[in-house]
């Protein structure tokens, strides 16, 4: 889910999903001055080896069969996407993608094909000591399997970074957060506005006391005065 506050309400512009409407990604699309557009993106990848009747993975496998889709729902994902990412960097859009990978983030195929398409991990490029920081407690010791990638250029006056998995989002994955001044992302620094408005998505949860949230089970942006 993508919820925006605030400056963050008031200058989205549109939003989006996935195409084949199965849940694999959302976004929104902030407009500033000076032709600033960001876009924010939550992305969820399933794990690939589930084969419950209700997991993601099958849930998906039977939708792409029903359009004469022989992919699988992870490749399927990986292909898509990088025809999206494609199109919104042609359009001149700046981009965070937080996502769920459910795979080594610093290894795994869709971090790959991220970075082949000019993103990087924001809290990695901040913090590069902290690269191996287990994300998800049912996961293997040091396995990153969430990341926020983006387009933006961390060193400058950029914050990112984890929080403990008791605090933030509840559930079993970290909470990830990205903040940013709003002449970044704006092109300005716009006065303060009161709103509140939700945006649809696959999943559902409270959101939290930020003045711009993007959640992928994990990720947290949060947009700042300088």
């Amino acid at each position: 889910m993508i919820t925006t506050r605030r400056e963050a309400t008031h200058r989205t512009i549109s939003t989006s999903e996935d195409p084949l409407k199965l849940g694999r990604w959302t976004s929104i699309l902030l407009s500033g001055k000076k032709g600033h557009q960001t876009r924010i993106v939550s992305v969820h990848n399933p794990i690939g080896t589930s084969q419950g009747a209700l997991s993601v993975n099958r849930q998906q496998t039977r939708r792409l069969r029903t359009i004469d889709d022989a992919r699988t729902p992870r490749d399927a994902l990986i292909e898509d996407l990088r025809k999206a990412v494609k199109q919104w960097i042609e359009d001149g859009e700046h981009l965070i993608i937080g996502m769920d990978a459910n795979e080594d983030v610093r290894t795994g195929k869709l971090t790959k094909m991220l970075r082949e398409k000019g993103l990087h991990n924001a809290i990695v490029s901040k913090h590069p000591h902290i690269g191996s920081v287990t994300t998800c407690e049912r996961t293997e010791k040091d396995l990153p399997i969430d990341a926020i990638m983006t387009t933006f250029d961390t060193k400058d006056r950029i914050q990112a970074g984890y929080l403990a998995f008791d605090e933030g989002t509840p559930g079993d994955h970290r909470t990830l957060w990205m903040d940013i001044p709003f002449e970044l992302i704006f092109g300005n620094n716009p006065p303060h506005i009161q709103g509140c408005r939700r945006h649809p998505s696959s999943s559902e949860r409270p959101p939290s006391k930020r003045s711009l949230q993007q959640k992928s089970n994990e990720s947290v942006h949060q947009i700042r005065d300088p």
